[in-house]
């Protein structure tokens, strides 16, 4: 009895694997299907726009090539392993995404889409980019998340426009030098890399509002960073910070620094809970204690002085925290 429950336990679960598998050719061939007459369609009606997401494609119909009036066109959420070489006939698009697809390499005539704009490529295997990516000039929007790069090709210093850069999850072991190349950028996200070292030349990004560096292995960042005076927020969490830089003070627009997950020795939890004005205000103090030290050295009276002026900073943001927690709960 026992033997033939266990029989009829496999059987059933090889009926639902075949059936499952079953499915999923029937889901892939009904989305070559639906496909190819959404491409059919916008070939005769000249149209601008069209998606071919979530289909479950594994290539892409040929007929696509055909569809040349295309400005934007959505092939994310598929199983697409490669791009087909007439890709490059598409020449009137300014925005692409192929976001979420099994892709490990791209095709040269990648470089034929000098109109685009926008390209997102996030969450696939792409290892390297052609040296033909130069030739997309007119990017202002590159996303390249969650792939596995780990350099640059130098031509992408031609990405003149370039304002947001997404290299966020990748395999790079230091920030590539071409980045300071792109003198528009405006959003640079390096977001969980391996990353230990930033090159001063990061000054040269004078646009910058926002840089996240997070979940690297940073232990600081150079003092040459205090050049970018636009810089509005800046990610440093879950690095190797033990100390947050004086330059910050230095930035008039900043309003965000992320430091969670880093082991800070200053500023104390309780001034990092107050946020920007608490940072600011403990970084002053402490700037200001920094540059008389040299002063104090050998006066017990001025050391004295300057462990109660320690003392007083502390004692007046905890009161300042306790006032607004004892408000809050009014």
């Amino acid at each position: 009895m026992r033997r033939r429950s266990i029989y009829f336990i496999i059987l059933l679960y090889i009926g639902l694997v075949n059936s499952i598998a079953a499915s999923a050719q029937e889901n892939a061939a009904d989305g070559e299907i639906i496909a190819r007459q959404r491409i059919t369609q916008a070939i005769e009606s000249d149209a601008t726009s069209l998606d071919l997401s979530r289909l479950g494609l594994a290539s892409l119909p040929p007929t696509l090539a055909e569809a040349t009036s295309l400005k934007r066109l959505s092939l994310s959420y598929n199983h697409l392993q490669t791009l087909p070489p007439e890709i490059g006939t598409l020449t009137n698009l300014v925005w692409l995404s192929v976001d979420n697809n099994d892709l490990t390499s791209l095709p040269p005539e990648i470089g034929q889409l000098s109109r685009l704009e926008v390209l997102h490529l996030r969450y696939n295997d792409i290892a390297s980019l052609p040296p033909e990516f130069a030739q997309l000039t007119h990017l202002q929007t590159l996303s390249l998340g969650s792939n596995q790069l780990t350099t640059l090709p130098a031509g992408l210093t031609a990405l003149a426009q370039l304002q947001l850069l997404d290299l966020s999850n990748n395999q790079f072991a230091d920030m590539p030098s071409v980045i300071f190349s792109l003198s528009n950028l405006q959003h640079l996200n390096l977001h969980n890399n391996h990353i230990s070292s930033v090159s001063p030349q990061i000054s040269a990004l004078t646009h910058l509002w926002r840089l996240d560096v997070g979940a690297n292995d940073l232990s600081s960042l150079p003092d040459e960073t205090a050049q970018l005076m636009h810089l509005q927020a800046i990610n440093l969490s879950s690095n190797q910070f033990r100390h947050l830089p004086y330059w910050l003070l230095d930035l008039p627009e900043l309003q965000t620094v992320l430091v969670a997950g880093n082991p800070l020795i200053t500023p104390p939890g309780f001034v990092l809970a107050e946020g920007m004005k608490g940072i600011r205000l403990y970084l002053e103090t402490e700037r200001s204690l920094m540059a008389i030290l040299p002063l104090l050295i050998g006066s017990t009276v001025a050391i004295l002085a300057a462990l109660v002026a320690i003392i007083w900073l502390i004692a007046r943001i905890w009161r300042r925290r306790r006032v607004n927690r004892s408000a809050s709960i009014r």
